[in-house]
């Protein structure tokens, strides 16, 4: 595990390593007003049938939650935010959807703890968290190192950053011609239901020196063998990472 990570933080440390951030063309932020029940009953489809192998690397990673405060950034419809609260933790939530924000009131105890926002405009003060999370979420703004700069500012020195993030192995199947090393849009269907568009980020996009600068992996599974899509793609479809941020 040790050498497989010192060869990406290598990899990514390269000269001329900048991204391509493109201007957006769909308001990814804006889109779960108009689709959110509809994502939220397929995606506890989705779950109840496949499992959750996000959640399950994220619980594993953050260890025990008692007492701890928790941020879930892109806490969609809350049912995340409820299983960390059930294990102990202070929850907060921070979603650009009205509409979801409106499902996850119903799911933890302090509604007030839940805030309109984006990863990359977190509504939370400096060093506030001991654990950020982030299931399938960091991939909906085009910058990550935006996201990379605001979860560093609000989780404190030593906390433990979990995140789940598609793969870019599987996005850039659907990328066409375009060029892999660009940010592009991309769009899916969750149980071939519900369309959403988010984007392709290549690896030195989302593991970037901005990243780096402010923690280090401790864990990082590509869920080989783990997720549904693996099995037919013969490739990874999602990948997690532990991270803690730098003292």
């Amino acid at each position: 595990m040790s050498r497989i990570l010192s060869l990406i933080a290598g990899a990514f440390y390269t000269p001329g390593g900048d991204v391509p951030i493109p201007e957006p063309k769909v308001n990814v932020r804006t889109q779960y007003d108009k689709v959110g029940e509809d994502y939220v009953k397929a995606q506890r489809e989705f779950i109840k049938k496949n499992g959750d192998f996000a959640t399950d690397f994220i619980l594993d990673a953050v260890g025990d939650l008692n007492g701890k405060t928790l941020l879930d950034v892109g806490c969609c419809a809350g049912d995340h935010l409820a299983i960390y609260e059930s294990r102990g933790a202070s929850v907060f939530g921070v979603e650009p959807s009205a509409k979801m924000l409106e499902i996850a009131a119903t799911q933890i105890k302090d509604q007030s703890n839940l805030k309109r926002g984006g990863s990359d405009d977190i509504p939370f003060s400096d060093n506030e968290f001991d654990v950020v999370t982030a299931r399938l979420s960091l991939h909906y703004i085009p910058n990550l190192d935006d996201a990379w700069g605001e979860i560093g500012r609000v989780i404190r020195p030593g906390g433990v950053l979990a995140y789940v993030t598609p793969h870019p192995f599987n996005t850039s199947k659907r990328i066409g011609r375009r060029d892999y090393g660009e940010v592009s849009q991309i769009g899916y269907k969750l149980l071939n239901k519900v369309g959403v568009i988010n984007y392709h980020h290549p690896l030195q996009g989302i593991f970037s020196p901005e990243f780096f600068d402010r923690f280090v992996i401790e864990d990082f599974n590509e869920f080989l063998g783990q997720t549904p899509r693996v099995k037919s793609s013969k490739g990874p479809s999602a990948f997690g990472i532990k991270a803690r941020r730098r003292e």
